[in-house]
């Protein structure tokens, strides 16, 4: 599948080397975004299991349509807050602490060290769409009130596709849908973000 990934993207980039042009800037950006979506442990599929990430990135467009990126993320399990008005000044809220995965557990945390390659398509002048694939190391934690119950790390897949918007200023704006794989607990998250090229 992976093989199949980059020979996808390869052929993407070679149609688009005619069409693609660098404007005037120099080739580095830093950028962040917020996603938030949902995770799967060993094929787990309950309502509530959703999370929320923030990603920072450094890239190099080293070529009109492609770049290599490096990026930091971290990310938590998001539970629903319920709500109620007790006057017409006071609302009491508290936290819905459901179970994650079958598991008895309530806590997610984990991390991403990643390095991909994003290309680019053109749609016109500032619209553009992308898609980035690569490789990162991820360290995850799955515990019930600080009481580890699951613990792993390794190596795993990053895969994104989205649309960005970019003005001359350098200021970009980019949405995308993002999957990333780490071992038994996979993420499939919507993302919106920012960045910068200087």
């Amino acid at each position: 599948m992976f093989k199949r990934a980059l020979i996808g993207v390869a052929i993407l980039l070679l149609g688009t080397s005619a069409h693609a042009k660098m404007d005037n800037k120099t080739p580095h950006s830093l950028g962040g975004s917020i996603s938030v979506g949902a995770a799967e442990f060993n094929g787990s599929k309950n309502d509530g299991d959703g999370v929320v990430a923030v990603y920072g990135f450094y890239r190099y467009q080293w070529m009109p349509e492609l770049a290599l990126e490096a990026g930091i993320k971290t990310g938590m399990e998001a539970d629903d807050w319920e709500c109620d008005r007790i006057n017409d000044h006071r609302y009491e809220c508290n936290q819905s602490n459901d179970l994650l995965f079958n598991l008895d557990a309530n806590q997610l945390d984990y991390q991403n060290y990643a390095l991909s390659v994003r290309g680019q398509y053109p749609l016109t002048e500032r619209n553009s769409v992308f898609l980035r694939i690569g490789g990162h190391f991820y360290d995850y934690e799955i515990a019930k009130s600080g009481t580890k119950v699951v613990s792993q790390d390794g190596v795993g897949l990053i895969s994104q596709v989205g649309w960005q918007y970019q003005w001359d200023s350098g200021v970009a704006l980019q949405a995308s849908y993002e999957y990333t794989g780490m071992g038994d607990l996979e993420t499939f998250t919507l993302s919106s973000g920012i960045a910068y090229r200087f």
